[in-house]
């Protein structure tokens, strides 16, 4: 054994149970890293299948392989590792995941640079066969110090097997036996609370993997094993503060979200048992109070809010305008932008009074499973609603089509939808990359593969408009953002690149004017009428980190507005990078600043170039994004749903 191995610079940790199936690829990819000054600790916690013949196989030096004599539990094999560290550091691993091989090199460097001594990066989500398939949302959101001590009360936004820590506070501090399954959680709330300052680095240093197990679990369930998490990690590091005497300010939130973990987790045991009586109460007051509907079609949306799922519904509502239809919205709407619209169109009743809350919602959808039990409706149509997904049931199915419309994977309203499947006879989707995901969820899931038959596209459509160029003439440029203010737009983002490119206008609709923290930057608010903001705009800006096709893009293509955009969703169907877009690779925001702002400024240089990515951009929209398409498909469906059986 060399002097280095006997005195590496960092320990890597991992503990294995049981883990055969990906112990390869994650000792691999440790024994690959770039950097090599480090010993490999693998501490098997008395594993009955082949990882211990995995571990021997290896003739790596750096590797001490440890074996319990029986399975003692993760937190007495941490523990045991980090006693046996010979490192200066300790690096975690899990026994599933795979780190990059720049890993360790990167995390020593941010170390000594930053002269800290608890160090983090972000992770990207695999599954069993290495596909990526997301980001953890938390752990993107909370990476400055002030993010993280602002949310670590409420809840873990760190990835354990990221942790590159010193060993000698690792071994002050210990993972608590007694905090099982959130040892870690606890570890870092009780060293945060310490004043001990942490960094994570904004890279995807690690692909942390996602079993079939966790993603099959129902939601409920899921809800309630993260909740025990929380209050095991909060509880014990309360008393832990308690012992110390020593409380502060960050220590009082804790305790005040492990009192809303506890109502909330008990909110989701009795929420099944209380679901059942108050739908069961909803289906007694129809008959005391019965209401009769005379229409063909029943339209369940969330709201009629400023934005582009309404705007595909109030289009699909006039396909619908030849047919009786009544649209039901379940969601309270903030500024009711597409209501005058939707009255014009169909008899618009308002339930978000009662079913914008989870106990009313359930009231409601009991009410409307024997309302419409008893009516003539041929079609139930749904769009992000939970109320439609509750009102589903066997005899409803059976009596009528039931057809849902799924804008973009949001990470909750898919499962919904997944698992009612076998009670929707259509799923239509916007994009082609939001079914192929969909689809593969499903798969993941284990619905049966015949499911996937009822998913079908149907891609948003615009009008299509003649094309005026005016990019020449212009002194400056005009760069266009259309949408909501929503963490997923990171409009903080755009408001960086705004700041760099000073000498360049930023226009923000859809957003309220408080963020006008630049001179370069107006914010519009919302409107009614955008044709006038996308003709006068040369470019339009989006940096989503999650989208299914956005109609901001259609929209702006239509108008010759040379899109650029972060490739999220089904972006890239459509916008052909340096053709008649700019689409913006990888989720590290520097870099995603860093690219848009080049582009901007290569397209403000060069206003040829400009104008010929104007003139693709909008026969492109002319070809492929035509309402009528869109009109035509929509009047197929609805004819085939009312009428298909009788024309037979």
């Amino acid at each position: 054994m060399n002097r280095r191995t006997l005195s590496p610079l960092v320990t890597v940790l991992m503990p294995v149970y049981n883990g055969e199936k990906y112990l390869k690829q994650a000792i691999e990819s440790i024994l690959n890293q770039t950097f090599s000054d480090f010993e490999f600790i693998i501490v098997d916690d008395g594993s009955t299948d082949g990882s211990a013949k995995i571990v021997t196989s290896y003739n790596d030096p750096r590797i001490r392989y440890v074996r319990n004599k029986k399975n003692m539990g993760i937190v007495y094999s941490l523990n045991l590792g980090t006693d046996l560290a010979r490192g200066k550091y300790i690096a975690r691993m899990d026994a599933d995941d795979i780190s990059l091989p720049e890993r360790l090199e990167r995390q020593i460097h941010v170390l000594k640079e930053d002269n800290t001594k608890v160090l983090f990066s972000t992770i990207r989500l695999i599954d069993e066969h290495n596909r990526f398939i997301g980001i953890w949302q938390d752990d993107k959101n909370c990476r400055k110090l002030n993010e993280l001590i602002e949310m670590l009360p409420v809840r873990n936004c760190l990835a354990h097997p990221t942790l590159m820590t010193e060993a000698s506070l690792l071994k002050r501090y210990r993972y608590n036996r007694y905090a099982k399954h959130a040892e870690d959680y606890n570890l870092w709330l009780r060293m945060i609370s310490d004043g001990i300052k942490y960094v994570k680095i904004d890279e995807e240093l690690l692909y942390y993997r996602v079993h079939q197990d966790s993603i099959t679990k129902s939601q409920s369930r899921d809800q309630i094993s993260s909740y025990k998490k929380n209050i095991l990690a909060k509880f014990w590091h309360l008393l832990y503060k308690i012992k110390k005497i020593s409380i502060n300010a960050f220590d009082w939130r804790v305790a005040k979200y492990l009192i809303v973990d506890i109502g909330n987790m008990s909110k989701e045991i009795l929420k099944e048992p209380l679901k059942n009586i108050l739908m069961m109460m909803g289906r007694y007051g129809w008959y005391l109070y019965p209401m009769h509907i005379d229409t063909d079609i029943l339209f369940v949306f969330n709201t009629c809010d400023m934005g582009g799922a309404e705007k595909v519904h109030s289009e699909i509502l006039k396909v619908a305008q030849k047919h009786k239809s009544i649209t039901l919205l379940t969601s309270k709407s903030r500024d009711r932008h597409f209501c005058n619209e939707y009255r014009r169109l169909t008899q618009l009743i308002d339930l978000s009074w009662l079913s914008n809350y989870i106990l009313g919602r359930w009231l409601v959808a009991g009410y409307m499973q024997i309302m419409i039990e008893n009516s003539n409706l041929k079609i139930l149509f749904g769009s992000r609603s939970g109320l439609f997904y509750d009102v589903l049931n066997t005899r409803i199915y059976d009596k009528l089509k039931v057809i849902e419309l799924f804008h973009a994977m949001d990470g909750n309203l898919e499962y919904y939808s997944i698992y009612k499947s076998d009670l929707i006879d259509t799923h239509i989707f916007i994009d082609e990359g939001t079914k192929e995901n969909y689809s593969y969820l499903m798969e993941k899931l284990g619905i049966d593969p015949k499911m996937k038959n009822k998913n079908i596209l149907i891609e948003n459509g615009v009008s299509i408009r003649n094309l005026v160029d005016s990019h020449q003439d212009k002194k400056s440029l005009k760069v266009l953002y259309v949408g909501r203010d929503a963490p997923v737009k990171r409009l903080h983002l755009i408001r960086d690149v705004a700041k760099k490119l000073k000498d360049i206008s930023f226009k923000f609709v859809g957003v309220s004017p408080n963020h006008m923290d630049s001179k370069n930057i107006d914010a519009i608010g919302k409107v009614y009428d955008l044709d006038p903001y996308y003709s006068d705009a040369d470019i339009l800006l989006m940096t989503s980190s999650r989208e299914g096709f956005p109609m901001a893009i259609m929209e702006a293509m239509a108008h010759g507005v040379v899109v650029i955009s972060t490739d999220v969703g089904g972006i890239s169907k459509h916008v052909k990078n340096a053709y008649n877009g700019f689409l913006i690779k990888g989720d590290d925001e520097k870099m995603i600043i860093e690219d848009a702002v080049s582009i901007i400024g290569s397209l403000d240089r060069d206003r040829d170039k400009l104008k010929s990515m104007s003139i693709y951009a909008y026969e492109y929209a002319k070809k492929h994004f035509d309402i009528k398409h869109f009109y035509k498909k929509y009047e197929s469906l609805f004819e085939d749903a009312l009428y298909g059986a009788s024309l037979e």
